[in-house]
């Protein structure tokens, strides 16, 4: 897996556990989940010291939301299987990603013991909610 995160609100600490309240864009890529599909996993990390709607978790001092970005991911979970279909069983399915989940690419080739990892992304993303360029230079 490799992560990019950038601040879109508050403090970037590399702690995540400073308690600073913040709000960060993510983007994941990881080899066997997104890599097939050329694409990214785009969502975000908010840091809260109140509990947050939804699904987040607990710490102290602070709580932690990880939305995705609107849209189908480009990894979806496979439920627990209801019988006995061998050793192992992939816990997520190739999916087609959606909406501004396709707004993060990434390519990795696999060469001498190396990943090498090209991500990029349109700079006016589709829902607009995080633009990668928030101001114009003067």
């Amino acid at each position: 897996m490799f992560s990019l995160a950038f601040e879109h609100a508050g403090g970037f600490d590399s702690g995540m556990l400073s308690g600073d309240v913040a709000v960060w864009d993510l983007w994941q890529w990881k080899a066997t989940r997104t890599h097939p599909q050329g694409s990214a996993l785009d969502r975000s990390h908010h840091f809260s010291l109140d509990q947050p709607s939804g699904r987040a978790r607990s710490g102290v001092p602070i709580w932690l939301a990880r939305p995705e970005d609107a849209g189908e991911s480009v990894e979806r979970k496979q439920p627990a299987p209801e019988s006995f279909g061998g050793k192992s069983v992939r816990p997520y399915l190739p999916g087609t990603p959606t909406g501004s989940q396709t707004d993060v690419w990434a390519v990795g080739s696999w060469q001498d013991g190396w990943w090498t990892l090209e991500r990029a992304r349109r700079l006016r993303a589709q829902a607009m909610t995080r633009p990668l360029i928030w101001a114009e230079a003067t």
